[in-house]
């Protein structure tokens, strides 16, 4: 049952962000598949990692945009947010795996 509402949590830590960006910008800042492996990554690997899983997926997505689209005319172009949320999820049951 706890899983259920990891999934759950998973979703609303995407959802709810974007929903709002949504009602003020009028556009949409993130696509619905990531808010679907957010959802299927708290099922996966619980609700207490989520946020570490977030914070590593947004330190990579933005050091990436640093280096890649920072200086360039790209910079406005929109980039996928899921290989950061699957590498976040690698780096951080990798890192719980040494500790636990």
């Amino acid at each position: 049952m706890n899983h259920y509402w990891a999934l759950f949590a998973g979703f609303l830590l995407l959802w709810l962000p974007a929903r709002c960006f949504k009602f003020i910008k009028g556009v949409d800042g993130l696509g619905h598949g990531d808010i679907k492996l957010m959802a299927g990554l708290g099922a996966w690997i619980g609700a207490s990692l989520l946020p570490a899983v977030l914070f590593c997926a947004s330190l990579s997505g933005l050091i990436y945009w640093w280096f890649k689209h920072h200086r360039s005319a790209d910079s406005r172009r929109p980039i996928a947010f899921g290989p950061f949320l699957a590498g976040g999820r690698v780096a951080c049951t990798s890192w719980r795996s040494l500790y636990y």
